[in-house]
């Protein structure tokens, strides 16, 4: 596994390496539920008088994400680390229940997932839209409008389908497809 590890609005206790080097060593462990080399992206910032820990893995057209807070980076680190692996371990099992997949055998199934309910029997509403080309300003203004968290829709510039989406800190994200 190769871990890059960034840090914002603080720094490090002792060295940058010496945090590295300890993350380094409890992130390894999360080789065992892939095939291959995988990248992993520890982020931990300091905001508010707190380290927030952010951890993203992408694999196999799957992205693992976790969020922790604590009052020390090392404890918002491993606190991300066990909630990334519980997380593995979940959807694992959903995945391979739902799907028939061996896309992800060698990750151990928990018995609290094995009995996962029909994933279509949750959806209660189907939205339909028409779909013309506008710039990202007329998204959010769209958005705005709807008085919605997200909005669907197709980029002017690119031609692809975006989704808008508002933060937890009141600003915009915004998703497209890689090209």
């Amino acid at each position: 596994m190769k871990l890059t590890l960034i840090t914002k609005g603080f720094e490090p206790v002792g060295t940058l390496s010496n945090l590295e080097n300890i993350t380094s060593k409890k992130y390894a462990k999360l080789d065992r539920y892939f095939h291959g080399d995988i990248e992993a992206t520890l982020v931990i910032k300091f905001e508010h008088d707190i380290y927030k820990a952010e951890v993203t893995i992408p694999y196999g057209g799957f992205i693992f994400r976790v969020e922790e807070t604590s009052d020390d980076a090392y404890t918002a680190a491993n606190t991300a680390l066990d909630k990334l692996e519980r997380q593995i371990i979940k959807y694992k099992s959903k995945y391979k229940n739902k799907f028939y997949s061996n896309e992800f055998d060698d990750i151990p199934v928990s018995s609290e997932y094995e009995e996962i309910e029909d994933i279509k029997s949750n959806i209660v509403k189907h939205k339909t839209y028409s779909a013309k080309p506008m710039t990202v300003e007329e998204a959010v203004l769209q958005m705005e409008l709807t008085d919605r968290d997200f909005y669907v829709f197709v980029n002017g510039a690119t031609f692809e389908v975006n989704v808008l989406y508002r933060r937890h800190d009141g600003k915009y994200g915004i998703m497209e497809p890689l090209s």
